[in-house]
C-alpha cells in the first residue's frame, strides 16, 4: 500500500490534501487534472454524448494523485516482470524527487518520479533486499468486534 498526497504545480501540497510524515509516503500531481466526468460539459463535439451527462472536467484531490502512482506502478510491474510488487514499491519510493516543501509532510520527503524509478530498475539498484524508506512509526493495535447475525 502507498498513501499519496496531492501536490500542486507550484510544489506545495493542496490545502485539502492528506499528509503526514508517518502515514503518507509520497506526493503526486493531483491539482487541476483534466479527467473524465459524468457532468455535462456542454461540448457536443466530444466523443461523449453530452445529453447523457458525460464529458470531461478539471478535478483536484488525492483521488487524482493516487492514480498517477498506480499508473507508474502498473507500468513498472508490466515492464519488469522479474521484480515483485515490493520491489516496484521500493523503486517508486527510492526514486522520488526530494522537495523542501514536502519535508516532514510525507515520509519520503518527495514526489513521484517515474523516470527515476525506471532508472533504478534498469541499473539493478533495486533488489528484493532494498529497504523501503520509512519514518519511525508506531502502529496502534487494532481490535475487531465480531458480530453474530441472526438467521433469517
Amino acid at each position: 500500500m502507498l498513501s499519496v498526497a496531492n501536490i500542486q504545480c507550484d510544489g506545495t501540497l493542496h490545502y485539502s490534501s492528506n499528509y503526514g510524515a508517518k502515514t503518507v509516503q509520497l506526493a503526486a500531481p493531483g491539482s487541476n487534472i483534466y479527467s473524465t466526468s459524468t457532468e455535462n460539459d456542454g461540448d457536443t463535439s466530444s466523443s461523449f454524448n453530452s445529453t447523457a451527462k458525460s464529458g470531461y472536467e478539471t478535478m483536484t484531490g488525492t483521488s487524482m494523485a493516487a492514480p498517477m502512482v498506480a499508473g507508474v506502478a502498473a507500468m513498472l510491474y508490466s515492464k519488469y516482470e522479474n521484480y515483485s510488487i515490493l520491489d516496484i514499491k521500493n523503486a517508486i519510493l527510492n526514486s522520488v524527487s526530494k522537495m523542501d516543501t514536502l519535508e516532514g509532510k510525507v515520509s519520503s520527503d518527495g514526489m513521484l518520479n517515474a523516470l527515476g524509478a525506471v532508472e533504478l530498475l534498469e541499473n539493478g539498484t533495486i533488489t528484493a533486499s532494498t529497504p523501503v524508506p520509512t519514518a519511525n512509526t508506531t502502529v496502534a493495535p487494532v481490535s475487531y468486534t465480531h458480530l453474530t447475525l441472526p438467521t433469517i
